[in-house]
């Protein structure tokens, strides 16, 4: 008995030497629970063991500035709404103090990221490379356009968080590594699904079964679709038809998403690049068909 408590003990303090010793953090300091505008935080920032506070406020003109002591920036183009969260992540594990994260609801109702750090009378504004998905080529920029109600995380120099999907009208994982001066985006394959970005309210008709479908995450195909004209294929396709109910779960770097029906049916269909304006073949021949 001694022993297995000597030893119950040892893993006990193997574990909390292993979280301390995590020195790359990601806190969650503010959530939005309504459509704020203007927020006071106590975080130390600076890394001296004092906290700083720092202001985030929608102007009237719709920017957004951030204030830290003798820190100021105005972010944005007048079109932000509101503020959902704010972060402190550690990019830099080697230096003292830690930057902020910001998302805020903006144009097009785009949920936008950026990531701040002070430095003297102004922030410092991380950039992130993508690469063009019409062009293919390779771009900055200090905003990040991320997924509806993001979350992130930030570890081994790795962001994650999500992404608007092939149409728009969900959400996907999604990855940045972090080399100490920017951010690129990680190519991914294939992109699990995190979250639908459509509800109930848009099918005002619905049985008590399709409603209970629909919370489950499942939608109503209102129209048959078809892998058809030049439509690649794959191993493991399958057919929407018109009063199916399914979910998509993930999405590939070629046009395909992966549908699961309530039935039990589930495999690919071809939705296209986004180089070829396929767009006839989008969420609204999906959802909204008559």
């Amino acid at each position: 008995m001694k022993k297995l408590f000597t030893l119950l003990m040892a893993a006990v303090l193997v574990f909390s030497l292993a979280s301390c010793g995590k020195k790359e953090e990601c806190i969650l300091l503010f959530e939005n629970e309504g459509t704020t505008e203007n927020i006071d935080l106590s975080y130390d920032l600076t890394g001296d063991g004092k906290d700083d506070t720092v202001n985030i406020a929608l102007t009237e003109d719709y920017c957004i500035e951030v204030a830290m002591g003798e820190s100021k920036i105005s972010l944005g183009y007048g079109e932000a709404y509101y503020i959902d969260k704010v972060y402190a992540i550690d990019l830099d594990t080697k230096e003292k103090g830690k930057e902020l994260v910001l998302i805020s609801e903006e144009i097009s109702s785009d949920m936008m990221l950026r990531i701040l750090k002070p430095e003297e009378d102004t922030f410092r504004l991380y950039e992130f490379e993508h690469t063009d998905s019409y062009s293919g080529e390779p771009y900055t920029w200090d905003t990040l356009s991320v997924g509806y109600e993001p979350e992130i995380s930030f570890e081994g120099g790795i962001l994650k968080t999500s992404k608007r999907g092939r149409t728009g009208m969900w959400c996907v994982e999604t990855e940045y590594s972090f080399d100490g001066e920017k951010f690129t985006e990680v190519e991914m394959k294939e992109r699990k699904v995190l979250r639908p970005s459509y509800n109930s309210e848009w099918w005002p008709e619905l049985t008590e079964e399709d409603a209970e479908a629909m919370a489950e995450g499942y939608v109503i195909a209102y129209a048959d679709f078809e892998n058809y004209g030049d439509a690649l294929s794959r191993d493991g396709m399958t057919n929407l038809n018109a009063g199916d109910l399914f979910k998509i779960t993930k999405e590939d770097s070629d046009g395909f998403v992966f549908i699961e029906k309530k039935s039990g049916e589930s495999g690919w269909i071809y939705m296209g690049d986004f180089k070829d304006n396929r767009y006839e073949v989008s969420e609204i021949a999906f959802f909204l068909a008559d």
